[in-house]
């Protein structure tokens, strides 16, 4: 069970003035308690004097008709339950309000501390009585306390009533005190309720600047506070949902461009981790997209890569982890079907020392082939013209004057011996790359027996040649 604040205030209110009026009460008591033992006490002193003064002359004559005659008036003075006097040597002499042969009571002793709420309300006491000094007999006693327990209630009685219409007036009090008090504890329980709703435009009302209305004033500031806050995160959030969209537009045409390249791209973390791979690497090894998972290790895919090799330093260069300080490698790695795959390994920089890893695999078979092709066929090429000037001066290659014999001349084109051969391009134009299309055009001149002319630079002729 949940107690509010104004409650929990009601009752801790009530408990003291409960408690409050129990010492009252109290003490009220002990002291009228006290105070009337004193007036006990000094009755009974009181009391056993005029005892002693009234009995002293009887008792000298040894006359049991004046003492109990004296007996019962002064019980009636005095109010005692019983009076009993005994000579010297202990033996009744007179009772009133007692019977002879009863036994002797013992002594209680003083009022103060004799106990009222006990059964019996008699407070035995007892009077040595003396004659010309010497010990006469005692005088027993009974005082009534009766009154003593009678004045405690009486006292109960009246102040109870009265402490009860107290109590009822100062709780009612207190109830309308916590309400004014505990009412802007409750706006700020509102205002919290609507902030913490998303509401975050919820103040509370600041009435006074006590401590209620300082924590009003502190909340107000925590809400403006956290209304900033969120302002700003929802500003960022949609910045980053921008960024987001941003990223995955361009992840899709990154992935794109990978996808559409002819060399075979992997992708793999600081872990050694397979990535990504594309469409093109998967071909190049034959490799089904189900086994080469983003996460698997490197090393695996490497062992299944292996089985299509055959040299030791291929299986032993495939897909290796760089050395330390090493940004890149570059190798070419020949299959057991005869394939050339150029393997190009670069290091991807971050935070740590290797936070990724490029591969990039090239077939470069066909390439290959085309280039030993070119290269023999430049190898069967020689220039024309201008041999004759440098065999002149003595700057002729001994190849070129060997072969000037058969070569053509711009004067008799038919003289020469009939196969036509096309221009060594680089003696005169070293930047002039071979042209593949002129090998082939010279090649169908040959069969036709057309005149092809061979060019040494753009737009200019050295010669023409005709097969015969």
């Amino acid at each position: 069970m949940r107690w509010s604040l104004r409650l929990k205030l009601l009752l801790v209110a009530v408990s003291i003035q409960l408690a409050t009026i129990a010492l009252l009460l109290g003490n009220g008591l002990s002291v009228m308690q006290r105070e009337l033992r004193q007036q006990g006490e000094l009755r009974i002193a009181q009391f056993g004097t005029l005892a002693e003064v009234t009995l002293e002359p009887a008792l000298a004559r040894r006359d049991l008709v004046a003492l109990q005659q004296a007996l019962d008036l002064m019980r009636q003075a005095a109010g005692m339950n019983y009076l009993l006097l005994l000579d010297h040597h202990q033996q009744p002499l007179a009772a009133v309000g007692r019977d002879l042969s009863a036994p002797v009571p013992t002594p209680d002793g003083r009022l103060a501390d004799f106990d009222i709420d006990r059964d019996d309300p008699t407070l035995h006491a007892v009077r040595p009585l003396q004659l010309a000094g010497q010990p006469a007999g005692s005088l027993h006693f009974g005082f009534d306390t009766r009154y003593l327990a009678a004045a405690r209630e009486a006292l109960l009685w009246r102040n109870l009533p009265l402490m009860a219409v107290l109590l009822l007036l100062t709780t009612g009090l207190l109830v309308l005190v916590g309400r004014v008090l505990t009412a802007p504890l409750a706006r700020l329980e509102e205002a919290s309720a609507r902030l913490s709703a998303g509401d975050f435009s919820a103040r509370a009302q600041v009435g006074s600047g006590d401590d209620v209305g300082r924590l009003a004033q502190a909340f107000n500031t925590m809400a403006a506070a956290t209304q900033q806050r969120v302002q700003q995160l929802q500003a960022s959030e949609w910045l980053q949902r921008q960024h987001l969209v941003q990223a995955q537009h361009e992840r899709a045409r990154l992935q794109a461009l990978l996808e559409a390249m002819d060399s075979g791209i992997l992708l793999a973390d600081a872990e050694q981790r397979v990535q990504y791979v594309n469409s093109a690497f998967l071909r190049l090894w034959r490799l089904p997209a189900a086994l080469v998972p983003p996460g698997r290790p490197l090393n695996d895919l490497a062992m299944m890569l292996l089985t299509q090799f055959d040299e030791v330093g291929g299986r032993q260069a495939l897909l290796r982890p760089l050395r330390a300080g090493e940004p890149g490698s570059r190798l070419e790695l020949r299959t057991l079907d005869d394939r050339l795959v150029v393997q190009r390994q670069q290091r991807v920089s971050g935070a740590g020392d290797l936070s990724g890893l490029l591969v990039i695999h090239d077939d470069v078979t066909a390439e290959r082939r085309m280039q030993r092709r070119t290269e023999g066929e430049d190898r069967d090429t020689l220039p024309v013209g201008g041999l004759a000037a440098a065999g002149a001066s003595g700057d002729t290659d001994p190849l070129d004057m060997a072969l000037m014999p058969w070569l053509p001349s711009r004067d008799s084109p038919s003289s020469r011996p009939s196969t036509c051969l096309q221009f060594r391009r680089r003696a005169a134009n070293p930047r002039r790359p071979a042209r593949i299309g002129e090998v082939q055009k010279h090649d169908d001149a040959e069969h036709t027996g057309e005149e092809t002319p061979y060019r040494d630079e753009p737009g200019r002729v050295e010669g023409v040649g005709r097969h015969r």
